[in-house]
């Protein structure tokens, strides 16, 4: 796994209404190729399911942080919400930086087993 060049910049996945939701594949390498340090991924509920993207995310990609930009905090818990990119995060091998699960959980990260 390699380290982002410039971590302190992101970019935001899948922004306005894309043709496909598959666009967040070459978008996250792309912005991993230039050396961003976390991909944004927006939400919208006719193609945009924030944990399904932030898996597809985590798939392609070996150092940039997954994190969720835009999302309905009417429809989806907040906890949920942090879960989702730091879940993804797990699976690929890398514990994310979890600052929105330790806000969401009302400042103590949730500790996962093992």
């Amino acid at each position: 796994m390699t380290e982002s060049e410039f971590p302190e910049l992101g970019f935001y996945g899948l922004a306005g209404q894309p043709a496909s939701s598959r666009d967040i594949l070459d978008e996250v390498r792309d912005g991993e190729a230039l050396g961003l340090g976390t991909a944004f991924i927006s939400e919208r509920y006719n193609k945009k399911e924030a944990g399904a993207l932030c898996g597809a995310a985590a798939a392609v990609s070996e150092s940039i942080t997954i994190n969720l930009g835009v999302t309905n905090n009417n429809t989806r818990h907040p906890l949920v919400a942090a879960a989702d990119p730091d879940a993804a995060l797990l699976l690929r091998g890398r514990p994310g930086p979890r600052p929105g699960v330790r806000a969401a959980a009302g400042g103590h990260a949730p500790r996962c087993p093992g």
